[in-house]
Order: structure tokens, then C-alpha cells, then sequence
């Protein structure tokens, strides 16, 4: 029986909550499996500037705050009637990227849906994702090889589309010449 290690789990819950964003699933679902990767990866990063940085910007916006819709997602002892609204999906997609943060702190590398999403965030919320210069090149190789442009996407489900299609795209180059790579 093969053994998962906490950096694994953590990985592959993000790398699912990253598909299930791209496939438009709900909200919920991708922040409650994206923010349970997050906190394992954020509980095995015992030191270094991605914990600092990490809980400085938590210190910022307060514990409470930051983790309002993941803890009324997954408890009711305390406000049974309780609602949020539903205007949280940044919250959601800055989190995933925070644990793709802390998955290459630990990894030294980021999985194809990892890679999809950061460039995903480069193109469509350039205010709110800052990406390394090899994943800026891989943007810069995805318009130079594409009709699509990311500026002229408005609607949520085609940039979504726009998303899965990044990481089939990834998944195609990453894949050994003379090789076919198949969606699982």
C-alpha cells in the first residue's frame, strides 16, 4: 500500500480544487478542498520567508477575517443561522495561489494545474498575481502560440474555460516527445 506524505495530500487537494475551479464547480466546494490544502501546507511550513510573509499578511487582515468562509464552511456550533455572502471567489483564488506558494516552498516545483493557475491569474488578475520569470515566459509562449486573447475574456465561465484550457495546454508540453498525453 502506498503511503502519502502531508506535502503530497496538500498538493493533490489543491491541484483537485484548481480543476474543480476550472470546471466551474461551486464556489464552496473549491474553496472548502483549496483552503484544506492550504492549511496543511501552511502547518508543515515551520520556517522561512513564506511563513513569515504568510502571517504577516494574516496579522493584516486578521485571523477572524481570513478565515470567516472557510470556518463557516465546515462548522455550525456557534451561528447555526449563520450567512455569508457570496462574493468571496477572489478570497478563494488568492488562497489557492498562496498554497501553490507554500507547495513550491516545499516541492522546489509546481504541478501543471499549479503552473495553469498562476498563469491563469498573470493574464486575467495581473493586479493580484505576480509570477516567476519562467512561468512569464510560458505566458509569453501561450500568446505567441494562441488566437485567445485574455484581455477580451468578461464572462466568468469563459475564463474559467480559458483556465482549463492553460493546463491541458501545459499538460501537452510537459508530455515526453512521441508520447500522448490523455486527460485522466
Amino acid at each position: 500500500m502506498a503511503r502519502i506524505t502531508k506535502l503530497e495530500a496538500g498538493g493533490r487537494q489543491l491541484d483537485s480544487a484548481i480543476r474543480m475551479f476550472f470546471a466551474n464547480e461551486d464556489i464552496l466546494a473549491v474553496h472548502t478542498v483549496s483552503r484544506a490544502a492550504f492549511r496543511i501546507l501552511y502547518d508543515i511550513t515551520k520556517e522561512g520567508e513564506a511563513k513569515v510573509a504568510l502571517d504577516v499578511h494574516i496579522k493584516k487582515v486578521g485571523t477572524d477575517r481570513f478565515n470567516e468562509e472557510t470556518n463557516f464552511l465546515k462548522h455550525a456550533d456557534r451561528d447555526p443561522d449563520g450567512e455569508i455572502d457570496d462574493n468571496f471567489q477572489l478570497l478563494t483564488e488568492a488562497g489557492m495561489g498562496m498554497a501553490a506558494g507554500l507547495y513550491v516552498h516545499h516541492a522546489k516545483t509546481l504541478t501543471p494545474e499549479m503552473r495553469g493557475f498562476h498563469i491563469w491569474g498573470a493574464m486575467m488578475r495581473p493586479r493580484f498575481f505576480d509570477v516567476p520569470e519562467d512561468l512569464k515566459k510560458l505566458a509569453d509562449d501561450w500568446r505567441a502560440n494562441s488566437a485567445t486573447d485574455p484581455d477580451k475574456i468578461t464572462e466568468q465561465k469563459a475564463a474559467r474555460d480559458f483556465g482549463a484550457a492553460l493546463i491541458h495546454w501545459i499538460k501537452l508540453r510537459d508530455a515526453p516527445k512521441g508520447t500522448q498525453w490523455k486527460p485522466a
